[in-house]
């Protein structure tokens, strides 16, 4: 049991008289383990450290979750060919027409404020 990498886990022990068990996880100092039988694959049982290496046989497999994709993985995985920058210029055409559309406007009330300013300044 101390040869098991708590890195990898969870582990899928084999257990005697054709049992097996997934430990996902043990405290040494409770010397206690977290296990899941597939009798009950909901509940996470604690079981001594002791009972769980008289059952264990010696054989391990440890067990990976597959990785689940989300929606966006067809948008990732299909990437198209296209240059570096006009493509992506391109594809956000929208956000950077109101970028510029807005710093159009605001140089535009930048320069009016003083020439109004100045002209209200001849007047008087």
């Amino acid at each position: 049991m101390q040869r098991l990498n708590t890195h990898l886990f969870p582990a899928l022990l084999v257990l005697k008289e054709h049992k097996a068990c997934v430990v996902v996880g043990y405290d040494s100092k409770k010397a206690e383990a977290t296990v899941i039988f597939p009798e009950h694959p909901d509940a996470r049982v604690e079981i001594p450290l002791n009972t769980l290496r008289q059952l264990y046989t010696g054989r391990v497999l440890y067990l990976q979750q597959r990785f689940k994709f989300d929606s966006r993985v067809p948008e990732v995985g299909k990437v198209k060919s296209r240059h570096w920058f006009w493509g992506v210029l391109r594809e956000n055409f929208a956000l950077y027409r109101d970028v510029m559309l807005t710093a159009f406007f605001l140089s535009l009330f930048a320069l009016a404020m003083p020439l109004f300013v100045r002209n209200v300044y001849d007047r008087v």
